[in-house]
């Protein structure tokens, strides 16, 4: 379910998976970042200087060892991460329930939630944020069974090499950490035992798997300002920078994006406001769970143990800080709340179907019906309807106008790129390389969509490509001058068979 038709839905790769693959690309190759440091362990590149996180990166890099570049190799490393999450989530429920029908019910719920399936099919790292997150859980769901310092360890282990996957798990796992403490030092099973020496192994491996990022940092004393100033200007935090968190207006607008993450609309209707991370048809959370999610809540109490009454309340109030701390809504940021929400839903599930009233029973039968016509809905609509739906939202069809434009010219002067096209130079920059093109790649020409008499470049004397965005309204003129001197335009179909993208041709004569 998670693998089909990975590399067609989403249609085409986002900017951020673009750059991801770049880096892959050109560090499976070459051993390089696309800023030419050798095997970093942050790839930077000139418009990113701190660096990327790097598991997403590098795991991408070694499939490419292996097999051709395609849209699904990109995305593959995430969807592992989603199938993994799922399995996870199997045996972290059962410590919690202690019921192995129940820990089913807990995989099913994550594997078939919107947000999670959407999220593990973006060729980015944000989903292996959850992955560490739920290897923390289980391992910590052991260490209150067994006391033993190994589950500990591999808990905190989880945590440190989770920092290196995604920005929010800068914030995330330092708060996951400060959480094992609470949990070592209240609910350990054996409370007359000493927590010193628990403790001590506990801050010490976090430490040993600190010491890369130390290391970085030293090296790249650098990197955190850089950090620091692109999250607080380039559309962060207002463009406020510091001054969002030292005035009251600052520190109102990063409370709303925490409220507003609770928001019933986000959640359960209509999930992220942009069709690159949702299908609009459905919130990050099915409907009919809504119901069980608020049941567990309220049961809480009566279903699990104190420490995870802690941990899934804990955990539900502070996933969405890394949202709130850069005053950006996008779900991308705060999925870690996904294992909380599941586990605290199962406990709603649990309560109403083992209820001793008959109607309570018959309405649990009923609203687990309705999640499974839901979730087939969201599925099948996210494979047919939302590709045609969220292509422009994607850049449109760039992979096929750049195949189309380099099977045209051998010259790279005669190939001309509208410069109105989103991050048309970073597209351009990676299909020319995997596509075996890289002379093209170099130093794209750009067409100048203010001057609607150009005429291509007197020395190409074989043949022209112009790759332009007819969807542009204010290329009307060029399209209509370029037509009326002998060149050839061909559509490039997205999917539903619109056209957004032409590759404008002509023959020299």
């Amino acid at each position: 379910m998670y693998f089909n038709g990975l590399g067609s839905s989403p249609p085409n790769l986002s900017i951020e998976e673009v750059t991801q693959a770049r880096h892959a690309v050109a560090l499976a190759t070459t051993g390089r970042s696309l800023s030419g440091q050798r095997w970093p362990l942050y790839p930077a590149e000139p418009k990113y200087p701190p660096g990327w996180e790097p598991i997403g990166i590098y795991s991408t890099a070694a499939l490419l060892h292996f097999v051709p570049f395609s849209e699904a190799i990109v995305r593959t490393p995430s969807v592992v991460a989603g199938v993994i999450n799922v399995v996870l989530m199997f045996l972290v429920a059962r410590r919690v329930f202690r019921n192995q029908t129940a820990a089913v019910g807990a995989a099913a719920l994550l594997a078939l939630t919107p947000g999670h399936f959407i999220q593990s099919r973006v060729g980015t790292s944000q989903i292996v944020t959850a992955t560490f997150e739920l290897l923390w859980l289980l391992f910590l769901a052991r260490y209150l069974v067994t006391d033993r310092l190994r589950d500990l360890v591999l808990a905190v282990l989880s945590l440190g090499i989770g920092l290196y996957s995604y920005p929010a798990a800068l914030v995330m796992m330092p708060l996951y950490f400060l959480g094992t403490v609470v949990v070592v030092l209240k609910f350990r099973r054996l409370a007359a035992a000493s927590n010193v020496v628990p403790l001590a192994v506990a801050c010490g491996i976090l430490l040993i798997a600190l010491m890369p990022w130390s290391l970085w940092q030293i090296g790249h004393p650098q990197r955190l300002s850089q950090l620091a100033a692109y999250y607080t200007h380039n559309g962060y935090n207002g463009d406020l920078g510091v001054k969002s968190f030292s005035s009251a207006g600052g520190l109102s607008t990063h409370l709303d994006v925490w409220w507003n993450a609770f928001n019933p609309d986000r959640l359960f209707f209509s999930g992220d406001s942009s069709l690159r991370f949702s299908t609009r048809e459905a919130g990050y959370l099915l409907l009919p769970t809504s119901v069980f999610f608020a049941i567990g809540l309220w049961r809480l109490r009566q279903t699990v143990d104190p420490a995870w009454r802690f941990l899934i309340v804990g955990g539900l109030l502070v996933a969405p800080l890394p949202a709130a701390l850069v005053t950006q809504y996008e779900f991308k940021r705060w999925l870690t709340i996904l294992p909380f929400v599941t586990l605290a839903t199962m406990c709603g599930v649990r309560y109403a179907v083992t209820a001793q009233r008959r109607i309570w029973r018959a309405a649990a039968v009923t609203l687990l019906a309705l999640t499974v016509v839901q979730s087939a809905s969201f599925f099948r609509d996210y494979l047919t309807g939302y590709p045609g739906r969220s292509n422009l939202y994607f850049g449109g069809n760039l992979r096929g106008a750049i195949r189309d434009a380099l099977d045209g010219p051998r010259d790279p002067r005669c190939v001309f790129l509208d410069e109105r096209i989103n991050y048309v130079e970073e597209y351009w920059s990676l299909y020319t390389r995997v596509y075996g093109r890289e002379s093209f790649g170099t130093q794209p020409v750009f067409v100048d969509t203010d001057k609607p008499d150009f005429a291509g470049s007197a020395g190409c004397r074989e043949e022209s490509l112009v790759v332009l965005a007819d969807g542009i309204r204010s290329n009307a003129t060029l399209r209509e001058n370029l037509a009326a001197t002998g060149w050839r335009a061909t559509p490039i179909a997205e999917p539903g068979g619109s056209a957004y993208l032409s590759v404008y041709h002509r023959t020299s004569n």
